[in-house]
């Protein structure tokens, strides 16, 4: 069974998500900001990561680009509601 890690500081959207894949076979992980799931990550190698950029306390570029310094072997899909190309190119950066 594969793990999928969730990353976000909104409730309705953590909740959105588990709601889409729930029934799908996979284990679902949470963590409400950054700083959580990079605590997850010191016990638990998921297989893919859904990140939130806009968060609050750390962005997900900044999780993402500690994510990458781990050298976890896991795939990182961030989201967001921004297409401004600057905003993403520094995302495909982090990762």
């Amino acid at each position: 069974m594969s793990t999928v890690l969730i990353v976000d500081d909104d409730p309705t959207a953590r909740e959105t998500l588990v709601a889409v894949l729930e029934g799908e076979n996979y284990r679902l992980e949470l963590a409400k900001d950054g700083y959580q799931a990079l605590q997850v990550l010191g016990h638990l190698q998921p297989d893919l990561i859904l990140l939130d950029i806009m968060m609050l306390r750390m962005n997900g570029i900044q999780v993402a680009e500690n994510i990458r310094c781990m050298k976890l072997p896991t795939s990182i899909l961030l989201l967001s509601i921004y297409s401004d190309a600057g905003f993403v190119h520094q995302a495909f950066t982090a990762l």
